[in-house]
């Protein structure tokens, strides 16, 4: 049998995410990276010698945008350039990756998203949670009922950084908790909600929130109250300077789904099943690659155009209540660079 054609991929951005991408990419069924692309070519050059590949592979985003050797970008930069270079590259004929979240605003999301559908190339939106079995087996306990009706759900993405430095304290740069990592938890109570209902994924009907902006104008923490049809509701936190919690619960009327890590996935990542007939039974997940699944997920998407782990409809659907979130707390839209 004749093996398939490897999926050539260039990463846009080589930082700390996109070396996380590349340690995984070889566990992905096909992915090879052929090219790097930054605004200092100087750095995407190093970045190739670094991965295996000759230095003149390290270029300008133009200069890979332009290579017919690529297949596909892994866009890796900081959050306010992802439209720009995700257009660019969907009208290079580039299908593309683009790390978490899409854009600031939904506005520029569904920008990409028409663009994809216009160029006929594939878009898909990184929220690597989205593609781990673990994800999928939650989602389907919620569908069949295992813990009952679905009442409420509590999901968690915070960190504390100790100084107000940076992209992340940055509002030009589209800084703070809910751009940052909100996605995360708002990602998740919605397809718990879609799940409970037999969707994909739901929208919520009402939404509050408080939080903490700081003295750079970022939010550096917050907590969104989300209604959802059918009586469902959800608590999502969020932030930049709260000591780390990152767990997700689903409460149900017959008992729990509980996953202690639901973003990062490390060796020990399990999904926790309490109900009141007994438990608690856990399913473990080990030697999964998160990161090559993504890319799996893209490559399989061609032709098609979105992935189901994350579809068009789901980032269209995140982005808006990040966009809700944020106005909420008083915030205004983040500009695309």
């Amino acid at each position: 049998m004749t093996a398939p054609a490897p999926f050539r991929w260039a990463v846009l951005g080589p930082g700390v995410i996109a070396r996380k991408f590349l340690a995984q990419l070889p566990a992905s069924r096909r992915g090879v990276l052929v090219a790097v692309g930054s605004s200092d070519p100087a750095r995407a050059a190093a970045f190739a010698l670094e991965h295996g590949l000759p230095a003149a592979a390290g270029t300008g985003y133009a200069e890979v945008l332009a290579d017919p050797d690529v297949d596909a970008v892994y866009v890796g930069t900081v959050h306010t350039t992802h439209a720009r270079l995700t257009l660019d590259a969907l009208a290079a004929g580039k299908h593309v990756l683009c790390e978490k979240p899409l854009a600031p605003t939904a506005v520029d999301v569904q920008a990409m998203v028409d663009a994809a559908r216009s160029a006929g190339r594939s878009l898909v939106e990184a929220y690597k949670f989205r593609f781990h079995p673990q994800t999928a087996a939650l989602l389907a306990a919620v569908a069949e009922g295992r813990i009952g009706t679905v009442t409420h759900v509590d999901a968690a993405s915070t960190f504390r950084v100790a100084e107000r430095t940076g992209r992340l304290f940055d509002p030009a740069l589209a800084g703070g908790g809910v751009l940052d990592v909100g996605g995360y938890p708002v990602a998740f109570a919605r397809a718990v909600a879609g799940a409970a209902r037999g969707q994909p994924c739901a929208e919520p009907e009402r939404l509050r929130a408080t939080g903490a902006i700081g003295p750079t104008g970022v939010d550096e923490w917050s907590v969104a109250q989300l209604d959802f049809p059918g009586g469902i509701t959800a608590s999502v936190r969020a932030g930049i300077r709260l000591a780390g919690a990152r767990t997700a619960t689903v409460h149900g009327s017959r008992g729990t789904l509980h996953l202690p890590e639901p973003w990062t996935h490390g060796p020990d990542s399990e999904l926790v099943l309490s109900t009141t007939d007994g438990g608690p039974e856990r399913t473990a997940f080990t030697g999964v690659a998160p990161f090559a699944l993504e890319a799996d997920a893209l490559a399989d998407s061609v032709g098609v155009g979105e992935a189901p782990q994350m579809s068009h409809a789901d980032s269209l659907g995140n982005a808006r209540v990040l966009d809700r979130w944020r106005a909420e707390l008083g915030l205004g839209s983040p500009a695309e660079g």
